[in-house]
């Protein structure tokens, strides 16, 4: 005779707090930081920025650092919840699967580079009318908030985006290219990388 109390217990369907909470709390935690990422990828200037040692380059650091902590906190809770789902609920996966499928879609989406090519392309047109007087200070332009604009030669701007110039995220609209002893602030050095057009990547030394 079967021994029924021999048999594996069955485990129960997925408790509604554990389905609310993987279904859409951590989706929706991961989702805003992912909002923040692709914000700051939008605007930050993040094409133009001269990454240093110090972290200067990235003028939307704080905001990025935020959206990696909602990240971490994501997927922290995000394991834990697979963790008891895998060990207490029958077939929890589908709803565990949820948030890395998100995360794989949003990691694709940042690194293919769309958000930056799309906030050139929302920003261009304004960067180019702000090039023409090169005395915007504080004020967002396009998609891209710029500290300030410094006049240089050959009727040139460079728009500075992050706190300091120097090593900062800069880059320039120069109509008739480098000039040569071009100079911006008493800076030392100011070395033009063609990006496209009559726009530059824009490195200044001291």
């Amino acid at each position: 005779m079967y021994d029924t109390s021999s048999a594996e217990r069955v485990r129960p369907g997925p408790a509604r707090s554990w389905r609310i909470a993987t279904g859409v709390g951590v989706p929706l935690l991961g989702a805003w930081a992912a909002v923040g990422l692709l914000w700051n990828s939008l605007t930050s200037g993040y094409l133009f920025a001269t990454i240093t040692s110090d972290g200067d380059g990235f003028p939307s650091l704080d905001m990025a650092l935020l959206a990696l902590l909602l990240v971490m906190a994501a997927a922290l809770g995000w394991a834990v919840l697979a963790i008891i789902g895998i060990v207490r609920y029958r077939n929890p996966w589908p709803r565990i699967a949820v948030a890395p499928l998100i995360a794989i879609v949003l990691a694709t989406l940042l690194l293919s580079g769309v958000p930056d090519w799309l906030g050139w392309r929302l920003s261009e047109t304004a960067l180019r009318d702000a090039a023409a007087q090169c005395t915007a200070q504080h004020t967002r332009i396009g998609v891209f908030y710029v500290k300030e604009t410094h006049p240089t030669a050959g009727n040139g701007c460079v728009f500075q985006l992050s706190d300091r110039l120097y090593y900062g995220a800069n880059f320039s609209y120069l109509p008739r290219g480098p000039q040569a002893g071009a100079r911006i602030d008493g800076a030392i050095q100011v070395h033009f990388e063609h990006w496209r057009g009559p726009w530059y990547h824009t490195h200044v030394s001291t």
